[in-house]
């Protein structure tokens, strides 16, 4: 269907959303994906053993979705932090009870890397995931204008191996 409808002059280029190294290369025979959108950030990092390695020798960039971990690295959430009913969090494991409260103690250490450097924590996380060479975008969910603007510094920011070497150190604790 996409090859028709490149040939049609509907569509350039094509991605994918989620595919597994075996989806992505069923549409490679027949037509040009550019990209996989999957699920990546300083607390998911799955993608980084199969997707990432497949999508570099094929040529693919890897669009990051999470890449704030559904507002964990926004540095605004404390162990009191409530979800409402119908917020998917509220029943996700990295949200609840004693590994809440270890992924919040991550995001002190990570607060403080970033303030040493003069950044948000957000402005660290979506920077980490953009120094990954195979990630061509770092999707952040964002709820006012000043959110977009502080996102945005993130795509200058040229993390060193120090600062890096700095982070995994925070998740070691």
């Amino acid at each position: 269907m996409f090859g028709k409808w490149k040939e049609e002059g509907k569509i350039r280029y094509g991605g994918v959303s989620k595919f597994s190294v075996a989806q992505m290369g069923e549409p490679l025979k027949t037509f040009p994906i550019i990209c996989n959108q999957v699920l990546y950030n300083l607390f998911d990092r799955e993608q980084e053993e199969e997707i990432f390695p497949f999508c570099r020798e094929h040529g693919l960039g890897i669009m990051a979705f999470g890449s704030l971990s559904s507002g964990l690295l926004t540095g605004t959430m404390t162990a009191d932090t409530k979800f409402e009913e119908d917020d998917w969090r509220r029943n996700f494991p990295i949200f609840e009870g004693e590994h809440f409260v270890h992924s919040l103690e991550i995001v002190e250490r990570l607060k403080k890397i970033a303030a040493s450097q003069g950044k948000s924590i957000a402005q660290l996380a979506a920077a980490w995931v953009l120094s990954n060479p195979t990630v061509t975008v770092a999707l952040t969910g964002v709820r006012k204008r000043s959110e977009i603007e502080e996102n945005v510094v993130a795509g200058d920011w040229k993390l060193t191996d120090e600062v890096k070497a700095e982070i995994e150190l925070a998740f070691a604790g």
